[in-house]
């Protein structure tokens, strides 16, 4: 029999499914007070945090499944406060970290409700209902044009976020799909790859074709028949491309450029050629700041310093953490992505027969890993909430391992 949900847990999924709402669908939505103005999901954010306080002090306790990862939250987060002291410019630093406070918060809020497995599958559903509003936004009623980079006014994200966002939504659909095998997982992935297709995205294009590719070929690598299966699939997807790339000019120009510029020859796409700059210069910020960096976010205060005329992160998450915070930063920041992965692994050892939970999040990071040389994500919410699902799988699985331990 199916468990009812509590008065707070009713509230708590309406206002987080209203948070994720406005900030995929409104996100340049802000009350304007006299001295600045506040996004409108903040507010709700500090509302969702009153919520899980009044659970917290009606209880009397927070049930958390395991608390590394707000322990690695608060690391991390204190590293980039502290990071004031030998910032460049400290206003760039508390812009980052009123953006990552923020974050700690629902992530906080996501950790107490999340006390039961079925729950996180909650959090997953929600995100992609967000992500159909978000769609749904952008095809009524976006003003852009397909493929420039003004595409996501109407929702007031940049169009490369909106692709990376769809692609995880994507990566999530595939998730439920393989768990629950109901075909009503498998539609939003159309809608949300023609989306992404709209933006003129590199990264949103690639990102859960690789994802894919590498969770279904893990997923069923014991298998002749799924072997084939996984070829056939390989070249319907090879096909698909084909024929996005041959009907948007625009997308195949930077697609080949993008290639051309790993291959280490000149490509005439000046975004390209900008991005490698960032990159470059990052690193050498890095190599004259090794250990602590020059505070977060302050790549930009640096090329605002130097008097570039962009100023822009490095566009890259490794690049941007070691010259912002330096090898310490560096290592804590993915501390929990090799965390993930290495519990992920121990327990594919011996406790083969929940291998769906296992390899999606071996799968995730891998991708993350992947495409995080070309974005920045250690503050940008789509990305994070990823870890944080990953993280809260492998979490459960561990809890179950030591149950059925104890059990024999």
């Amino acid at each position: 029999m199916k468990k009812k949900n509590s008065c707070f847990e009713n509230i708590f999924l309406i206002v987080l499914t209203i948070i994720m709402i406005v900030y995929f669908g409104h996100n340049n939505i802000s009350i304007n007070l006299s001295i600045y103005s506040i996004p409108v999901y903040q507010i709700l954010i500090l509302i969702l945090t009153a919520i899980c306080g009044f659970k917290i002090i009606k209880e009397n306790k927070i049930r958390i499944i395991n608390k590394r990862y707000l322990l690695w939250l608060i690391t991390f987060i204190f590293m980039t406060i502290i990071s004031i002291i030998w910032a460049i410019n400290s206003k760039y630093t508390y812009s980052a970290i009123m953006y990552l406070i923020f974050n700690f918060l629902i992530f906080f809020d996501m950790l107490v409700y999340c006390d039961e497995e079925n729950k996180v599958y909650n959090i997953i559903k929600i995100y992609l209902v967000a992500m159909l509003y978000m769609c749904i936004r952008l095809i009524l009623f976006e003003n852009g044009r397909p493929g420039s980079m003004y595409f996501g006014n109407i929702v007031g994200l940049y169009f490369n976020n909106i692709a990376i966002s769809l692609a995880f939504g994507i990566a999530l659909s595939l998730l439920l799909y393989f768990k629950k095998k109901k075909i009503m997982y498998i539609l939003p992935i159309i809608l949300f790859y023609y989306v992404i297709y709209l933006t003129g995205s590199r990264k949103g294009l690639l990102l859960p074709i690789v994802f894919f590719i590498t969770f279904y070929f893990l997923n069923n690598r014991t298998s002749i028949k799924k072997y084939i299966n996984f070829l056939i699939i390989i070249m319907i997807g090879i096909s698909i491309i084909y024929v996005i790339l041959k009907n948007n000019e625009t997308l195949s120009l930077r697609m080949t450029e993008l290639f051309e510029s790993f291959a280490g020859k000149e490509v005439s796409d000046y975004s390209v050629n900008e991005r490698s700059f960032f990159r470059s210069t990052a690193m050498k910020v890095f190599l004259e700041n090794p250990i602590i960096g020059i505070g977060i976010n302050n790549f930009a205060a640096y090329m605002e310093q130097i008097g570039y005329s962009h100023i822009a992160y490095s566009h890259c998450n490794y690049t941007e953490i070691l010259s912002n915070l330096g090898i310490i930063g560096f290592c804590i920041y993915y501390y929990i992505y090799g965390y993930i992965v290495a519990k992920s692994i121990k327990l594919l050892k011996k406790y083969k027969e929940e291998k769906l939970e296992l390899y999606y999040p071996i799968v995730l990071i891998f991708v993350l890993l992947m495409f995080e040389y070309g974005f920045v994500s250690y503050y940008i919410f789509e990305a994070q909430v990823q870890i944080f699902i990953c993280y809260l799988l492998i979490s459960f699985q561990m809890a179950r391992k030591e149950e059925n331990n104890e059990q024999h």
